[in-house]
């Protein structure tokens, strides 16, 4: 069992405290304060990497699908999205999506290009 503490400044001078707990199976003298707080990061970068960018960027918590499987099809489309954009190099996915929204040769391009050959440039 661990105990993770951590303040979070904002502006204004405002500070949050949060306490998080924790079970691993890892044994004590694997599961030291350094191991156990890498572990927690990495659980953070997915979160950070993967979820926010599809709940912000590709705006799935707004979405209105509600019939059959249109839920789990939109969020394998939102996975492929990530993933292409993740193998071209993409940062900011929203402005892309804009941009391509402009240049749609731009998305053609992203879908038909072979990704694994060669490194991808979307100019």
């Amino acid at each position: 069992m661990f105990k993770l503490e951590s303040c979070i400044k904002r502006g204004q001078g405002e500070t949050k405290h949060e306490v998080r707990y924790g079970l691993t199976s890892l044994p004590a003298e694997i599961a030291d304060a350094r191991r156990v707080m890498a572990i927690a990061r990495a659980e953070w970068g997915i979160e950070n990497q993967l979820h926010y960018r599809r709940d912000v960027s590709l705006r799935e918590d707004w979405s209105q699908l509600r019939r059959g499987q249109s839920q789990q099809v939109n969020s394998i489309l939102n996975n492929t999205v990530v993933g292409l954009m993740g193998l071209a190099g993409v940062i900011n996915i929203q402005a892309e999506r804009r941009e391509m929204s402009y240049a749609p040769a731009k998305a053609i391009k992203l879908l038909t290009q072979p990704l694994f050959v060669k490194p991808l440039t979307l100019q």
